[in-house]
Parts: structure tokens; C-alpha cells; sequence
């Protein structure tokens, strides 16, 4: 039996993640231009969910892909194969889609509520929510502070 007929979720997203770690090195996508893309903020839920959930659960974070790709393939053959293609994407997406929306409803929900400035909050990947002032430099995150009056 052929392993991609055998393993076709597995096969699929090690494809997947093969191709959009292809396509972050381009130099249109240079300065990581397909992560904002496809995040998974408030923003892009609102204009593109399909291609936020999508996408995001198909381009890896960093530059390093071998070890992610290689574990992704294995994790999702070695489900794959104990329960079948059907259950393991509906665990995947189960997986990816309800955790991004709770996080997403717990930022939308700060944001209304004043805890969390409007445009100073990057929800990023699964609940690590960074600020813009700290992404890229290693600052420690500072807790938004409420108005005054508020």
C-alpha cells in the first residue's frame, strides 16, 4: 500500500508546511509577511477567517522546520493511523480552531472591557499574547493599564 494512500492527512501537511516554509523565504514574503498574513488576530478573524484558521495552522512560526515538520508528520501519521484520516482532521481542526476562538474571545472581550488597548495587543499563536513594543526584541510583556475613569 502506497504511504500516501495510507497516511494522506500526514503526507498532506508535511506538504503543506514544506511549501509555505518554501514560500517565508521568498523575498515578497521576506520580514514575516505570510505569518501577519495568515494570523490569527482579531483583524484577519474579521476580514478572513477561513484563510486565518487555515493558514496559520499551516506555516510554521520560525525559521527552524525540519524537526517541526518531521514531528507534525509523525504525531499526525502515528493518529492517523490508529483512528483513521477522518478523525484525526477533525481532532486537528478541533484542535487549532476552538482554542484560537476562545483565545480571540478572551482578547476581543479585554479589549471591550478597557483591560487591553486597542491597537497595542498582537494575539499571537494559541494565547501567547505579545504587545507590539515588546515583538521582535525580548522585552517582557507589561500588563495593559485601565483608563482613567474607566
Amino acid at each position: 500500500m502506497s504511504i500516501l494512500r495510507r497516511f494522506p492527512l500526514s503526507a498532506a501537511l508535511v506538504t503543506a508546511l514544506l511549501i509555505t516554509t518554501a514560500l517565508k523565504r521568498r523575498s515578497r514574503f521576506s520580514g514575516g509577511q505570510l505569518e501577519r498574513y495568515v494570523s490569527t488576530n482579531l483583524d484577519n478573524l474579521r476580514v478572513a477567517p477561513v484563510r486565518a484558521l487555515v493558514g496559520s495552522a499551516l506555516v510554521l512560526q520560525d525559521d527552524a522546520w525540519l524537526v517541526p515538520t518531521a514531528a507534525a508528520g509523525f504525531t499526525v501519521g502515528a493518529l492517523e493511523y490508529r483512528v483513521g484520516a477522518a478523525r484525526t482532521a477533525g481532532i486537528g481542526v478541533a484542535g487549532h480552531v476552538l482554542p484560537t476562538l476562545v483565545t480571540q474571545a478572551g482578547v476581543w472581550w479585554g479589549i471591550r472591557r478597557g483591560w487591553l488597548p486597542v491597537s497595542g495587543t498582537v494575539p499571537y499563536r494559541h494565547g501567547r499574547l505579545l504587545y507590539r513594543g515588546g515583538c521582535g526584541r525580548g522585552d517582557a510583556a507589561t500588563p495593559a493599564t485601565r483608563p482613567a475613569g474607566s
